[in-house]
């Protein structure tokens, strides 16, 4: 299925190390919920990578 729609946030604020996004195959602006939750996530992400570290599977692409 064909991605038409898409919203990325940043994984860390004063210093981005990494990226989450959300896609959908629906034509569309996402609504203000919607981005404050993938904030929210990208957030809870960044806490948890900064507590516990990166896995060492998770090497550099």
């Amino acid at each position: 299925m064909p991605v038409h729609s898409m919203i990325m946030s940043p994984i860390g604020v004063d210093a981005p190390f990494g990226a989450i996004g959300a896609l959908w195959t629906r034509a569309g602006v996402p609504n203000a919920q919607l981005v404050a939750t993938l904030e929210k996530v990208a957030t809870l992400i960044a806490v948890a990578l900064r507590r516990f570290g990166v896995p060492k599977s998770a090497g550099s692409v």
